[in-house]
Formats: C-alpha cells, sequence, structure tokens
C-alpha cells in the first residue's frame, strides 16, 4: 500500500468515525446542528531512484582499450561500458516520484567532479564526461549535475532516460577501467 493511500485511509475513517458521532449528537440534542471541519495535509513527496533499484547511488565503469568483462557484477546500480567518444553510451533510466505541480531540480553529485578517474593511481588520468537526461545535455558544475523540469509523476514515478557522453579522448591515456560515482537527489523550488 503506497503512503498516499494510507493517508487517505486514515482520513476517510476518521471522517466516517466524525460523521457517526455527529449523527448520534444531532439524534440526543433534536434539530441542533453541528460544523464539523476536516483539514487534511498531504506530505510533499520527492524521491528519485536508479531503475528499479532502491538506490539513488549509481556507480560507472568506463573500460578504455580492455578486455575486462562488461558484465564482471550483477548490481543494478553498476554501469559497465566500453568508453567511445563517437557513441552516447545509454546509462538506462530515473525513476522520478513527484507529488509537487511545481518546478523540481533532479541533481547528481559526482564523486570526481564530472569525470571518470583511473582506476590506476600509478598511472593517473582522468575522462570529462556529460550526462544526457532525456535527451538534454547537462554539464558538470560544481561537481554537480542539475537538470530542471515540472510536473507531477505520474503513478508508479516518471521515468528518465539517462545517457554519458565522452569528448575526444587524450592522447596518452592508459589502459584500463575509468570510474565515477553518481548521487542522485531531487528539490523542488
Amino acid at each position: 500500500m503506497t503512503r498516499a493511500t494510507t493517508i487517505f485511509m486514515s482520513i476517510m475513517s476518521c471522517l466516517f468515525f466524525f460523521t457517526g458521532a455527529v449523527a448520534s449528537a444531532q439524534n440526543s440534542f433534536g434539530n441542533s446542528s453541528v460544523t464539523l471541519k476536516i483539514v487534511g495535509t498531504i506530505p510533499t513527496v520527492l524521491d528519485v531512484k536508479v531503475g528499479t533499484s532502491r538506490t539513488n547511488t549509481l556507480k560507472l565503469v568506463g573500460l578504455l582499450d580492455s578486455t575486462e568483462s562488461l558484465t564482471d557484477s550483477t548490481l543494478p546500480s553498476l554501469r559497465v561500458f566500453l568508453l567511445d567518444p563517437s557513441k552516447r553510451i545509454e546509462l538506462g533510466d530515473l525513476r522520478v516520484f513527484a507529488n509537487v505541480n511545481g518546478n523540481y531540480c533532479i541533481k547528481a553529485k559526482s564523486s570526481n567532479g564530472g569525470v571518470l578517474q583511473s582506476y590506476d593511481r600509478s598511472q593517473p588520468g582522468s575522462i570529462p564526461y556529460r550526462l544526457v537526461i532525456n535527451g538534454r545535455l547537462v554539464r558538470c558544475e560544481n561537481e554537480e549535475f542539475r537538470y530542471e523540469t515540472f510536473g507531477k509523476s505520474r503513478q508508479g514515478g516518471t521515468v528518465f532516460t539517462i545517457a554519458l557522453e565522452v569528448s575526444l579522448l587524450q592522447d596518452g591515456l592508459s589502459r584500463g577501467k575509468y570510474s565515477d560515482q553518481l548521487v542522485f537527489s531531487i528539490s523542488s523550488y
């Protein structure tokens, strides 16, 4: 049962209880009338998850000229891909839950400031990238990608596609794994 359904059921239970109490009071006091004011508050719900997982974290691992397996883990929050500047790298979906009818911002905080960092600390290197959310290119500023949108989500959440684009690769980058971690959040304004 969703939180909204639980809240609705609680409000309705109270309403039926008070309606019965008012009817009982009218029978006891004759033609007297009672005015009952019921005020309900529905809390703001803003939440973002990666795909169908229960997490808001996405671990990115890019392979540069590597023969390692692309499927070395079954973690739903891990995306392993070949680094290719000529292709958009699909990362899956974000599922957004919002009962706010106004504007909100989806943020992705990057552990490495918007670059894929070499796993091999003896051969440091980094590869800048941009996120693409629902087809819109999003650049990293102050270690954060920001995507602004508006409106309530559908039942079950609204799905946003996410992808990654890599610029031209620098000469001299060592072969191997490059990684970053994104933590997604959402806020209204």
